[in-house]
């Protein structure tokens, strides 16, 4: 057999990692990890991995994950909920300046279903109706304050950069006319 499997010897059955049964017929043998039987063949698989997830393939579920706790509404949420124990979702909305009612409560239902968020609804007249962080939205708060501190260290950086690719991209912009679309100075022709 070749790699790490488990070699298996001739006349075994079974699931690797086992021995047959001390009364089962034929010679009593021992597998190599990484091989089993299916009917009657002896199947080598490939070598176990730590982690059985893979973001880049299209259909795993971390990408779902991903795209839940890198959306920019989710980390402000994840924060502000981080900041202050329980917050109402009026309060919510106060802290968060910019997001829309809409937004907001489609963002709380995403995390409250992906277990980040409980949400408690008292029986009151209007109801009244607060969020807190879960022992899982805790655990996410600490990447989510690394990301913000982050933001915070470089933002200066980050805009002197997009000042110069900006300026870079005005000067490459193309002119009527010109068959290639590239940029010509003011005032020439290509003629």
């Amino acid at each position: 057999m070749r790699g790490s499997g488990r070699k298996v010897f001739p006349g075994s059955c079974g699931v690797a990692g086992r021995d047959p049964p001390s009364d089962s017929k034929g010679p009593r043998c021992r597998w190599e990890d990484g091989t089993f039987s299916w009917y009657r063949y002896l199947v080598e698989t490939a070598p176990f991995t730590a982690c059985r997830w893979d973001v880049f393939a299209s259909g795993c579920p971390s990408r779902q994950v991903l795209g839940r706790v890198a959306d920019k509404w989710t980390m402000l949420v994840i924060s502000a909920l981080a900041d202050s124990e329980v917050l109402r979702f009026s309060q919510l909305r106060r802290r968060i300046q910019g997001v829309t009612q809409k937004m907001l409560t489609q963002t709380l239902r995403g995390l409250e279903r992906d277990g980040l968020v409980s949400r408690t609804v008292y029986p009151t007249v209007p109801a009244t109706v607060e969020y807190r962080l879960t022992p899982l939205g805790a655990s996410l708060a600490g990447a989510v304050s690394v990301i913000k501190d982050w933001a915070y260290a470089n933002i200066e950086q980050i805009e002197r950069a997009r000042e110069q690719y900006d300026a870079t991209a005005r000067q490459a912009q193309p002119r009527p006319g010109h068959p290639d679309g590239a940029g010509l100075p003011a005032g020439t022709s290509h003629r």
